[in-house]
């Protein structure tokens, strides 16, 4: 009775979004420092996160180390992979291989277990056949979200091959894209519908300010301040769209 007008505000809350937009900062994701050596933190849930930027500028090796600290917090992870780049994670169950095309009944199947974290091979699937693929897939990964909050992230590579610009927007309006995250070399090759969602973005590589550039206009945003010289190995630049704040 104490408590009684903060328990029913918590009760109001919980009707209202179920706590989906309340703060949890201590649970945030650790990508690195900025200049002061301050941590560089981004959400583990409420939004979609875009990687891009030039070939050779070291996506695989940040999306590497972000899956690595999701097994070091518990999380379970399922990563779209269409070049195969990430069969060797310890631990991970590989769908598919180089011969024998991945099906969505086997990926969720291996979520059911919530140990299991899941990297699917989609190399055998054709380039042209890899948007129905991620048009059949990804609904039932959301929905599976929804109901479980598992996987805790999907991991989405090579993104403009699964949704092109001038693919089915389908996938990306159905769902709840959350805890998402992008990666790509172009943004402007990927589907508009499913940029909306993005609320940080990180560009690494020889041309920040251009790929950053593409998807401020694929958003209808205000492109962030930056510095077009090319990015260092190690170096990033993040633009938390949805606050335009860059850092």
């Amino acid at each position: 009775r104490e408590r009684g007008a903060g328990v029913e505000e918590l009760i109001d809350r919980l009707l209202a979004d179920d706590l989906e937009h309340l703060a949890l900062p201590r649970h945030d994701l650790t990508i690195g420092t900025n200049a002061r050596e301050e941590a560089v933190t981004v959400p583990a849930h409420d939004t979609a996160l875009l990687l891009a930027g030039t070939s050779g500028g070291g996506k695989s090796t940040l999306v590497t180390a972000f899956v690595e600290q999701l097994v070091q917090r518990g999380y379970q992870f399922c990563i779209l992979d269409p070049e195969g780049d990430y069969t060797s994670l310890p631990g991970a169950a590989v769908v598919g291989d180089r011969e024998v095309p991945a099906t969505a009944a086997e990926v969720q199947e291996l979520l059911q277990l919530p140990a299991a974290n899941v990297v699917v091979n989609l190399v055998a699937i054709g380039i042209e056949k890899r948007p129905a693929f991620f048009e059949e897939l990804m609904p039932q990964l959301l929905e599976f979200k929804r109901r479980t909050g598992r996987p805790h992230f999907v991991v989405v590579d090579e993104a403009h091959h699964l949704a092109p610009r001038d693919g089915s927007t389908a996938a990306a309006q159905t769902g709840d894209w959350n805890n998402v995250l992008l990666v790509t070399v172009h943004p402007k090759h990927v589907s508009n519908a499913l940029l909306q969602h993005v609320g940080v973005a990180l560009a690494i590589g020889a041309a920040p300010a251009e790929t950053l550039g593409e998807l401020a206009d694929s958003i209808r945003r205000r492109p962030p301040p930056i510095d077009p010289a090319p990015l260092q190995p190690g170096e990033a630049f993040v633009w938390r769209c949805r606050e335009n704040e860059a850092c």
